[in-house]
């Protein structure tokens, strides 16, 4: 059910599908919380219908099992498709399946088995078994590629974070270094939350753990520095970092 919610005085369309008490709670809904949201919704209401959920997740849900992996899930959403909302050309993610499936195709065609299979015997011409086996030139083109594409994964992520710092400040000059810690605790965040997302043995009372709490609060600190002008960006940064590495 799709209900406009007033928080404070301040009313948003967002669409409230999981979580219609969302707006009920003022201690939840904070002044800081509120802007994020507003800032958001101004880009993309699915971003901010993505964050007002992960907030109810995070505090407002205790019956709710898996709600940890489910909130890094939609933490990982909003920052995946940032660089998109915010007009940013965001870089492709790794196309991991279809250069697996070359590697694949050429191992086969090579009748290299699988599944820690027997390998080719290969003798040499005074009749001697070697432990050296021929590669064909495509496998080993293949499987350049998809380690070049792993190599060059880290690189994209790295550019699409400078890229959304960057875009936001543009009108500002020389705002690159000033802007780097913000970038780097940025990346480091959010790949903090993407180790969240899958199954790892833990339970949910294990994820959701001191630290979750912590690395949220850093992550939608963040964000309300993108949501600010320049020069109270640069003031918020120390602010964070300060926060990160207490």
């Amino acid at each position: 059910m799709e209900q406009k919610g007033s928080i404070k005085g301040k009313s948003l369309d967002v669409a409230l599908t999981a979580a219609p008490s969302q707006v009920s709670q003022p201690a939840v809904w904070s002044k800081n919380r509120i802007a994020i949201l507003e800032w958001l919704d101004k880009r993309d209401q699915t971003l901010a219908e993505l964050y007002s959920t992960v907030i109810f997740l995070i505090f407002e849900s205790d019956s709710i099992r898996a709600r940890g992996r489910m909130a890094a899930h939609g933490v990982r959403e909003i920052a995946n498709n940032l660089p998109k909302f915010l007009g940013v050309a965001s870089l492709g993610r790794a196309q991991y399946t279809q250069l697996a499936d070359n590697v694949l195709n050429e191992w086969l065609s090579a009748g290299l088995p699988l599944d820690n299979g027997p390998l080719p015997v290969v003798v040499d011409g005074e009749g001697k078994i070697t432990d050296k086996i021929p590669v064909p030139i495509p496998l080993l083109v293949s499987v350049g590629s998809l380690l070049d594409e792993h190599k060059m994964a880290s690189g994209r992520a790295k550019q699409n974070a400078e890229a959304i710092f960057l875009t936001l400040n543009a009108d500002v000059t020389s705002s690159r270094e000033i802007l780097e810690p913000a970038i780097k605790q940025w990346r480091k965040v959010c790949g903090w939350f993407v180790g969240k997302v899958h199954l790892n043995g833990e339970a949910d009372h294990q994820v959701l753990d001191s630290e979750f709490y912590q690395q949220f609060d850093i992550f939608e600190n963040l964000l309300l520095t993108m949501s600010l002008n320049f020069f109270e960006v640069v003031e918020g940064i120390d602010e964070i970092l300060d926060q990160a590495n207490a």
